[in-house]
């Protein structure tokens, strides 16, 4: 039944229009800063700013403060998740710490 309809749908489609185009007849691009090379060169024009999509840090946000999240959950336990970035002295990755605390 699929294949019926899908059939259907491809011969129902107007066909596409030819396309003429030849890249040795396109014009050169004589913009400011590109020169264009010789004749079996291609020749890319752009703007070199690499930063220019790249996000910026914010000063002061983020330092060196630990930064936990504490939650209460039911039954008198408080949950506590940390990060530990200083890696460990045996030469571990940084890890994530997650503390369930309940008063006795």
């Amino acid at each position: 039944m699929s294949i019926a309809l899908l059939w259907l749908q491809v011969s129902a489609t107007p066909p596409l229009p030819s396309i003429d185009f030849d890249l040795a007849k396109a014009k050169a691009f004589s913009g400011s800063g590109c020169t264009p090379g010789k004749r079996d060169e291609i020749t890319v024009c752009g703007r070199r700013d690499s930063d220019r999509y790249r996000t910026k840090s914010i000063p002061g946000a983020y330092g060196d403060q630990h930064i936990t999240a504490q939650a209460s959950l039911p039954g008198n336990v408080t949950a506590t998740a940390h990060g530990q970035a200083t890696p460990l002295p045996t030469g571990g990755p940084p890890r994530f710490m997650l503390s369930l605390t309940k008063p006795f």
